[in-house]
């Protein structure tokens, strides 16, 4: 059940997931998007259901903090229902505009809630919902003199029409804002309120982040001994719903400045043993307590863009391994953990030790073969020309005296018994671009070795 602003949109996924999209989005992820096909499937499409279910799918990226993926889902959603007055249309609007962090989105997204709020009924649950989003987009602008407005006047319509999931939304937001005021006082008791709330609800995951916030206002009001009680507390709740994110959250950024909080990003992207969704995830969460980090991050994210030529040869033995890592040896992995830690006390147990061991490797595979594998372009070589050296040549060169023929091909294809090599080899890559009757030189060990081409041809006419 997706519930934001007191307003309710029923859709069968929440009947096959529970809690999941709040409580476990990752495991909730795959059931929404088998709903989603099954729906596409149908010969006729019912627009407002699909789109209930694509802003539960906002809705799950959201929690995991999966900005642009959330902004993509409310999008799809908005397009089969672009009806104003349609609550789904409004819980989709919302939905994107709170994944909203850059400077010119936050200023596009405000003008589009702010004209579809004037034309809700004052003080109506769909209008009140995008008020809450205006005071949110407007505490991101650094407007707390105008986010203070809308939030404490959504808060109050809520107390009125005793709206309880609205009041607690406007008052969860409402704590974040006092405390950038200064006013302590009023953020606690506000934050109490929601996380007597989440209490209630046995809201698990709601409740470690009221917690987190609550400590970080103790923090700010330099009460160190609360502050630190309520980070432990909230970093309990992550063990106990296993959220790593969560549980490195409350450990690293708790006691973080910023220029520690960037080394860490730095290592967070550089260390393979995370699984992607967890890294973005975390990621996103350093991004939003300290913003500076973003260059990072975007600087990594483009060097990870770059798209790689592949033969469908090699992408198909590469997908082959990752489908084993996945269906069989990381199962099979997840037993013997299981299995080991029947045995008793772990700091002695050298059977999990290794096999908690062989989980990172394989997790570490896991991701750099998800990595390589979204950057792959399969090529057939039929682009290659006669004119000059490109992926998919072969081509014959002289060197020390003799010729050799070289087949340059994609990036995860070398047969050196074959003079097979890719094009991302410093032979490969020296003699792209290059034309008959050029001379490359080629770092070989210690010493440079010269290479004149003599006649190119196309492996696509060969093969």
């Amino acid at each position: 059940m997706l519930r934001r602003c007191g307003e309710v949109v029923f859709t069968r996924t929440d009947r096959d997931v529970g809690h999941a999209p709040l409580e476990y989005p990752d495991i909730s992820l795959p059931l929404i998007d088998a709903e989603l096909n099954a729906t596409r499937g149908r010969p006729e499409l019912d627009l407002n259901r699909t789109a209930s279910l694509y802003a539960v799918r906002a809705l799950t990226f959201q929690v995991l903090e999966l900005d642009g993926d959330a902004r993509a889902a409310a999008m799809e959603g908005l397009q089969l229902v672009p009806d104003e007055n349609n609550p789904v249309h409004v819980e989709l609007l919302s939905a994107y505009s709170e994944n909203v962090y850059d400077h010119a989105g936050i200023t596009t997204a405000l003008k589009a809630v702010e004209t579809a709020r004037s034309r809700l009924t004052a003080d109506s649950v769909a209008e009140s919902c995008l008020r809450i989003t205006l005071g949110t987009l407007q505490y991101r602008q650094d407007r707390a003199d105008l986010a203070v407005v809308n939030l404490m006047h959504a808060y109050q319509t809520g107390v009125t029409h005793q709206r309880l999931v609205q009041r607690m939304i406007a008052g969860s937001a409402l704590s974040k804002v006092m405390r950038d005021m200064g006013d302590y006082t009023q953020a606690l008791a506000l934050n109490a309120e929601v996380i007597e709330w989440n209490t209630a609800q046995n809201a698990s995951l709601n409740l470690s982040v009221s917690r987190f916030l609550r400590g970080s206002i103790l923090k700010e009001q330099r009460n160190f001994p609360a502050a630190i009680s309520e980070f432990k507390r909230a970093r309990d709740l992550s063990v106990d719903l296993d959220d790593t994110q969560g549980i490195a959250f409350s450990d690293l950024l708790s006691t973080a400045d910023p220029e520690t909080a960037r080394d860490l990003a730095n290592t967070l992207m550089l260390n393979q043993g995370f699984e992607e969704l967890t890294k973005k995830s975390l990621l996103a969460r350093f991004i939003k307590i300290f913003p500076g980090i973003q260059s990072l991050v975007a600087a990594d994210a483009e060097s990870k863009e770059e798209q790689v030529l592949v033969s469908r040869e090699s992408f198909e033995r590469k997908r082959t391994e990752y489908e084993t890592i996945v269906s069989k040896k990381i199962p099979e992995n997840s037993k013997a953990i299981a299995t080991a830690r029947e045995h008793g006390d772990l700091k002695e147990n050298s059977e999990y030790k290794m096999a908690k061991q062989d989980q990172q490797v394989l997790m570490a595979q896991k991701t750099g073969l998800e990595r390589d594998l979204g950057r792959a372009r399969i090529t057939d070589f039929k682009e290659a020309t006669t004119d000059q050296i490109s992926v998919g040549s072969v081509v014959e060169v002289k060197s020390g005296g003799g010729t050799t023929r070289y087949t340059i091909l994609g990036a995860w294809d070398s047969d050196p018994d074959k003079n097979v090599v890719s094009y991302k080899t410093p032979l490969g890559a020296a003699l792209l671009g290059k034309k008959t009757g050029d001379t490359v030189k080629v770092k070989t060990g210690a010493s440079d070795e010269n290479y004149t081409i003599v006649t190119i041809g196309r492996y696509a006419d060969k093969a």
